[in-house]
């Protein structure tokens, strides 16, 4: 796109904004941008290079703490099965861990028609010990990239590394379909979520979000999330199955 369409687009968005009166405009890319805004730089995506294959992902991306992580999980008899008859443990197990970061989740069949609508590219897991469900994830795969979109195993089950172990078989998967890439998506720079994706081997890819006007997004609509979050982690887990879907379509991503 030309710089002059670019920024014709813009002013069009920004003058949609005042019109609907709104309070910010957020536009994010993953390129830079003819905008005369600065862009926030804060949040990035984390790809990791498949292309070398499974021996060589092992030992040549991963941290040995995840290596180590991967391997307990096995020691621990954790049992990966794959397959849309998993979505229901899938489910529970998301339902739960979104709770505990104080955030709601898509209803149950949201994901049903993810299932229905992507066919063979959207893969779910589940992660059991004896026959007991311990983690769920899910992935989409879009030309030569895996994408790792949810992957949950509530605190009460940390001490089986399920995640790690769920990650792995992903991987392992997309190798043997192929795939060259596997995108662990979107971060923010130093989070915990960050460090995590890091010690896979997974690159940086910089993000570019712009905001109009500049500083309009920030502490008040952050104290507003947190004190959200607060009150959500506290909710019965039967309200928060109930009322999560209905308002999870007004918070953004």
């Amino acid at each position: 796109m030309d710089i002059e369409t670019e920024q014709f687009l813009w002013g069009k968005a920004c003058a949609e904004m005042r019109l609907s009166r709104s309070n910010y405009l957020e536009l994010r890319h993953s390129s830079e941008r003819s905008i005369k805004v600065s862009p926030r730089t804060d949040k990035i995506s984390m790809v990791l290079d498949l292309s070398g294959g499974k021996g060589s992902v092992w030992m040549n991306k991963l941290h040995r703490n995840v290596r180590n992580k991967i391997r307990k999980s096995q020691k621990l008899g954790v049992d990966i099965r794959k397959g849309s008859d998993c979505l229901p443990v899938f489910y529970d197990m998301h339902v739960r861990n979104m709770q505990e970061l104080g955030s709601p989740a898509h209803s149950y069949r949201f994901f049903e028609e993810a299932v229905k609508s992507f066919g063979d590219d959207l893969l779910v897991y589940a992660a059991f010990v004896n026959n007991s469900p311990v983690g769920g994830k899910i992935v989409l795969y879009a030309n030569d990239t895996v994408y790792f979109l949810w992957v949950s195993s509530p605190s009460v089950f940390r001490k089986y590394a399920a995640v790690s172990l769920l990650d792995w078989a992903a991987i392992e998967d997309a190798i043997e379909q192929g795939v060259k890439q596997c995108d662990f998506g979107r971060s923010t720079v130093g989070s915990t979520h960050y460090e995590f994706k890091k010690k896979w081997g997974a690159e940086i890819k910089q993000l570019y979000w712009h905001v109009y006007p500049e500083g309009n997004d920030s502490n008040r609509v952050s104290n507003t999330i947190q004190a959200f979050s607060y009150m959500w982690k506290k909710l019965p887990l039967f309200l928060v199955k109930w009322l999560g879907p209905r308002i999870r379509g007004g918070i953004p991503q």
